[in-house]
């Protein structure tokens, strides 16, 4: 018993620390407004119950450990089967529901939840036979029914977690308002690598004219650090990176391509935009670097907003390099870029 009581507390213990960075990083949460203040109290609240589910099994971990001889074995194993099965769950829905692709700055830390409950709960009977033996009733059975249910319940949860983002933010999209003369563009990421769109254009969130006017928006979820690349050659009109943190004001880079509109790259990371930009009305080229990725302002993950204005209004730009849907990026699908760094 005393190597599965070790087994059982490293396993806790890393729960218990995603829980606390979870519950720490939402908090900036509060710094936003509507949706985002809901999706910190929720993820607030429910890692919060997981916690004390945690200490729980932490503690009967120990006594497993300490090969305690008045310990229920059968009580301890049923403590993590909750734990290996809520923090998953809870990670998926954090991950994509919730804090959509990480809460917490910039990297999808629900994935490490989900991997290593998942693996823990089924593996869970074959590390009981293997450290105490088949004495143990809970450890070598699992009726049939319980993981059936036990799969279908994650299945409907991980669905959920994707249809409901889904439904608010993939748009509504009228091809007849992309003028021709507008598919001038490339995608703001580096050639040959992929991102997918978060949010689309004229969505039921905040892409829409209601919000600060943004229809003709796009959300690419990127890697914070991540190049931001100009999309179309222009001059630099303006630049603003100070600021730092979600929820708070929000950085943004405007190139005038001197035809009339003008590209907005948002959310961009604090003292990105190189120095060579910074001077008066500096000209970039298709391609070159223009700042970095970050998640600063209204933003719960690493992305980069992208939009094109024409009189203080979004247009609907499309790009050269998206082969399908007449160039306009749809929400929820992947895009390789055709761009590149100038040399």
């Amino acid at each position: 018993m005393v190597a599965l009581g070790r087994i059982l507390f490293v396993a806790h213990l890393i729960f218990l620390l995603l829980a606390a960075i979870l519950i720490g990083g939402s908090i900036g949460g509060f710094l936003g407004s509507g949706y985002m203040i809901v999706a910190a109290l929720l993820v607030i609240i429910s890692w919060g119950m997981f916690a004390v589910v945690t200490f729980d099994a932490i503690r009967h971990a120990t006594r497993l450990a300490r090969d305690s001889a008045n310990l229920d074995l059968d009580r301890a194993l049923y403590r993590a089967w909750l734990v290996f099965l809520i923090g998953p769950i809870l990670s998926v829905v954090t991950g994509l529901g919730l804090g959509f692709l990480a809460f917490v700055g910039c990297g999808p830390l629900w994935m490490i939840g989900a991997v290593l409950g998942f693996a823990m709960f089924f593996l869970l009977p074959w590390i009981g036979r293997t450290t105490v033996g088949e004495s143990t009733d809970y450890a070598t059975h699992r009726p049939l029914w319980k993981i059936i249910v036990t799969v279908a319940g994650i299945a409907v949860l991980w669905g959920l977690a994707w249809l409901i983002p889904y439904l608010l933010l993939k748009g509504d999209i009228n091809e007849s308002e992309y003028k021709a003369a507008d598919h001038v563009y490339v995608l703001p990421f580096p050639g040959r690598e992929s991102s997918w769109v978060i949010q689309g254009n004229n969505s039921s969130l905040n892409h829409n004219n209601a919000h600060n006017g943004q229809k003709f928006s796009w959300d690419f979820r990127r890697r914070c650090g991540t190049p931001v690349l100009a999309a179309r050659d222009g001059t630099v009109i303006s630049i603003t990176d100070s600021n730092d943190g979600m929820g708070g004001a929000n950085n943004e880079i405007q190139v005038d391509h001197g035809d009339g509109t003008v590209a907005f790259y948002l959310h961009i990371q604090q003292g990105s935009v190189p120095a060579s930009l910074r001077g008066s009305r500096v000209r970039v080229r298709r391609g070159d670097e223009i700042a970095k990725v970050g998640s600063v302002g209204n933003s719960l993950t690493g992305h980069i907003h992208f939009m094109v204005k024409r009189s203080g209004t979004t247009i609907g730009a499309s790009f050269t390099d998206v082969t399908d849907n007449k160039g306009i990026p749809r929400t929820f699908h992947s895009y390789t870029s055709g761009n590149r760094k100038a040399p």
